[in-house]
């Protein structure tokens, strides 16, 4: 067997076992999707997030934003523009 063929050889492989990284990956985050659900600790994908601002600057520059866990997150406002 001559170097390409081995190369071939291992190019396969490494698409094979990416294929199946790729597939094992997908089951996970479906199971972990479903237990999430069942026990009712993940918002459905449709469902938007309710934030509500705690604070703004005097430019409103920036904001900072708490969700309805108790989350908080600052928002850069120039970024919407």
């Amino acid at each position: 067997m001559n170097f390409r063929e081995k190369a071939a050889q291992r190019r396969a492989a490494r698409e094979a076992r990416r294929i199946l990284v790729g597939q094992r990956a997908r089951e996970v985050r479906s199971q972990v999707r479903t237990q999430a659900r069942a026990l009712g600790a993940a918002p459905d994908k449709a469902a938007p997030g309710t934030f509500s601002r705690l604070y703004a600057s005097r430019d409103e520059a920036l904001q900072v934003f708490e969700d309805a866990e108790g989350h908080l997150t600052s928002v850069n406002a120039a970024r919407f523009a």
